[in-house]
């Protein structure tokens, strides 16, 4: 685990260039905390004229003048190192965003399935907005709370180092209690602590939001949602116990440093009286001794944003420093043709063995079916062939060659991979189908034909110009043919697809069949299925059972031979007929 102060610097290092802006801000929040000192030295120097019998009238305008030109300047040195502070946090901010954007781009895409919504979103915008607070806003304060005491102290001790040495015990306490502070490993303890209930609450809020319409459905609040209501209670918890844990010693320290007057007036007054000190002294050590101790006060509250700035660092860089889960390679691929292989592949989701020392040969060309019970293995053995993970044991090969061996780029240049959920972004539906591709409109509605797709896509009211919102209403059959359509376009040799018709009625079934046998052509396909009709006429059919292939076949085959799979297709006919029962009544 990295120290406070590395992590800190690390946003020297995201700076990159730009770190100049930073230097900048610290320079002038520096010359402000200096110029702070001034007025008050022009204020003893104004007392110490109006009381005294040799009064200068010139140079008391002189002093008042002086007084106002280094306010003006303090707050512009201010004002400056807020602008500089906060071009520095932005240009953090875009480099953090960058890192982890490209990052994530590099990371397997079964890394970024396990990771969820919420947890993503809390790192790349709420601990990303934390460190923007913290150096436009809390770096100065910092600089400031830090420099003012002392260039007050260095005067105080000028002026009279004995009431210097009185001024100094409340500041050596709350150093004392700032070293404790720091070095309490239950503090810091309870600051990952909260860090992690509160990436668990933005994911779990996340869910809520997503699942308001189902609880309506079955009439379900929030207080029924248990896993809702046990994160915000951990929280809750977690809260109490940091605020139970600082709250007491900091309300007697607070307290004490309120009172830090004390010492200075009952030092001062007896000097006072013993005529070692004037009056325009004493009242200046009373305000210079509030004035010091009010940034000093500052830091403890500042004290936590290092804190929250030093987790949120960090969880940025865990993800920064993530080991790619694949072994990477920048060899182009050059296949001799597209028949794919595993060869003893195992894989495991941590000790959870899902795939056991699986021997498969898929012919070019050939339309293969896996099909098994939930958690039989069968969408993770797909999801290997597109490298989502790698196998532990084994390998895949393609043409005969190991796609580890190859770049993914061009490994899943060759692949295309129709998910069972859609994912329409929030742009034109050209955009959504190009993927970015430079092709032209003709080609787009080329592809979208092929696809089934033109039709409703001509219908709506900016045709393939139209912005993808809920407002636009696509069923998930329609959604599915524009997924099918990036396919085409697309035109790779291999294609998965994961149960392509899982959001379709009978009539977008039927659409969507018709555009799958266009789209396969002369392809090598894996279909993952879970409605077994869809299978019947495939070239061969693998049955997963606990992680193993249990048997390879026809349809005809199989339903004489595997007791699972005629298990799995008894359930689907007997399933047909409840419908059509339902349907007669």
């Amino acid at each position: 685990m990295k120290t406070k102060k590395v992590q800190l610097l690390r946003l020297l290092q995201i700076a990159k260039a730009k770190k100049y802006l930073l230097f900048i801000a610290c320079l002038f929040a520096v010359l402000h905390a200096i110029l702070t000192l001034a007025p008050y030295i022009l204020s003893y120097e104004i007392l110490n004229q109006t009381t005294s019998n040799d009064l200068d009238i010139k140079l008391l305008k002189t002093y008042v003048f002086y007084t106002i030109i280094t306010v003006v300047i303090s707050y512009l040195c201010l004002y400056i190192a807020l602008i500089f502070s906060h071009m520095a946090a932005f240009e953090i901010l875009y480099n953090f965003r960058v890192l982890i954007a490209k990052k994530l781009a590099s990371l397997s895409i079964g890394y970024l399935q396990n990771r969820a919504t919420g947890e993503l979103k809390k790192i790349l915008v709420d601990d990303i907005e934390k460190i923007e607070k913290f150096i436009a806003h809390n770096l100065i304060d910092i600089i400031k709370a830090s420099i003012m005491p002392i260039i007050i102290l260095i005067y105080m001790f000028i002026i009279d180092y004995i009431l210097a040495i009185a001024s100094l015990i409340p500041l050596i306490v709350f150093f004392l209690w700032l070293l404790v502070l720091f070095k309490t490993k239950a503090l810091q303890e309870i600051t990952k602590q909260y860090s992690k209930s509160t990436k668990k609450m933005d994911s779990v809020i996340v869910e809520y939001i997503r699942s308001i319409a189902l609880m309506k459905i079955f009439n379900q609040d929030a207080n029924r949602f248990k896993n809702y209501k046990n994160t915000v209670e951990e929280h809750t918890s977690c809260v109490k116990e940091y605020i139970e844990k600082n709250s007491g010693f900091y309300a007697i320290i607070v307290s004490f440093i309120s009172n830090s007057l004390l010492p200075i007036l009952a030092f001062g007054v007896y000097f006072y009286f013993q005529k070692e000190i004037n009056f325009a002294t004493l009242l200046l050590f009373l305000i210079l001794g509030v004035a010091y101790l009010k940034p000093v006060l500052a830091i403890s509250t500042l004290a936590n944003s290092i804190f929250i700035t030093y987790e949120a660092v960090n969880e940025i860089d865990n993800i920064l420093e993530e080991k790619e889960k694949l072994i990477l390679n920048n060899k182009k691929a050059n296949f001799k043709n597209y028949e794919i292989e595993y060869n003893n592949v195992s894989f495991a989701y941590g000790k959870k063995e899902v795939l056991k020392n699986i021997n498969l040969k898929l012919n070019q060309g050939e339309i293969t079916a896996f099909v098994g019970l939930s958690g039989a293995g069968k969408t993770t053995c797909a999801e290997l062939l597109a490298r989502f993970y790698d196998p532990q044991k084994g390998y895949i090969s393609i043409g005969g060659v190991d796609i580890k061996s190859v770049s993914y780029s061009s490994l899943i240049d060759k692949v295309s991979f129709v998910f069972q959920d859609n994912f329409m972004f929030n742009s034109t539906i050209f955009e959504n189908i190009a993927m970015g591709k430079d092709v032209s409109l003709e080609e787009v509605i080329s592809a979208s034909r092929i696809a089934q797709a033109h039709d409703f896509i001509s219908k709506l009211e900016n045709t393939y110009e139209t912005v993808y919102s809920k407002e636009v209403c696509l069923s998930g059959g329609q959604i599915q043919r524009i997924q099918l359509a990036r396919v085409v376009l697309k035109d790779s040799p291999i294609v998965i697809l994961d149960e392509a018709t899982s959001f379709s009625d009978a009539k977008n079934e039927y659409e969507i069949q018709k555009a799958l046998s266009e789209v396969i052509k002369n392809k090598t396909v894996i279909m993952i299925a879970h409605r077994l009709s869809t299978i019947q006429n495939v070239h061969k059919i693998v049955v997963f059972n606990e992680g193993k292939i249990q048997s390879i076949g026809k349809h005809e085959e199989l339903l004489e031979v595997c007791d699972t799979y005629k298990f799995m297709w008894n359930n689907y006919i007997n399933s047909k007929e409840f419908e059509l029962k339902g349907s007669d009544k």
